[in-house]
């Protein structure tokens, strides 16, 4: 299961997380911009990172269409845009983001975002084990204090 979230996790992700230093920010809030479905280039398939577990790297992440109702379909990619609210703006804050499927509970993964930037946190379907249907909840966490910032429910249909 630990594969499952970091590959669907870091696989959306269209901005360099900061390999190194500290964070310096604050996040008070989220400001969820759009939900959907997206799509997005490939630009590397890393079979590990340094927890042990494969991610993509992609770019020009363009939503398809507004929704909060997925279809479980392989090769879909689904997620949410948003915004750090927080000071000072332009600082580095770490976030703990959590997606959790029916029947699974998955382990933060820790992303460095830039204060007052948009950022993507998606999950694409590569398994048939991951068409899971249901409530599927997105969670963005203060990693200093494990604060749920925000949440943003997906319904998974078949």
């Amino acid at each position: 299961m630990r594969r499952f979230f970091c590959a669907c996790l870091i696989l959306l992700s269209e901005l360099a997380i900061v390999q190194a230093g500290e964070s310096n920010g604050r996040v008070d809030s989220i400001e969820i911009l759009e939900t959907g479905i997206y799509e997005a280039r490939e630009v590397a398939r890393i079979p590990d990172d340094p927890t042990g577990s494969p991610f993509t790297r992609i770019t020009d992440v363009q939503l398809v269409h507004r929704t909060t109702t997925i279809p479980a379909k392989i090769g879909l990619r689904f997620g949410l845009r948003y915004r750090p609210i927080g000071e000072p703006l332009g600082a580095i804050s770490k976030l703990g983001l959590v997606v959790n499927a029916p029947g699974l509970q998955n382990p933060v993964a820790t992303v460095y975002r830039t204060i007052g930037d948009i950022h993507h946190f998606g999950f694409t379907f590569e398994k048939t084990t991951e068409l899971l249907p249901g409530i599927w909840r997105f969670e963005i966490r203060d990693a200093k204090d494990d604060r749920k910032i925000i949440e943003q429910q997906f319904n998974v249909v078949r």
